[in-house]
């Protein structure tokens, strides 16, 4: 009788890669409001929008 192969384990970085994109807008929001870019322009551009 053959063992039951173990599927491979996700790389250790798959996870955080994907919490790293994610936080993409959110950072780049903070450095250009301390660059002093208009908090509302920033709003608007970073808002998340439907897909059509």
């Amino acid at each position: 009788m053959r063992p039951v192969p173990v599927p491979a384990a996700e790389p250790p970085d798959a996870e955080s890669r994907e919490d790293r994109m994610y936080a993409t807008r959110p950072f780049c929001a903070s450095v250009l409001s301390d660059a002093g870019e208009n908090v509302k322009a920033l709003a608007e551009t970073s808002a998340t929008r439907a897909p059509d």
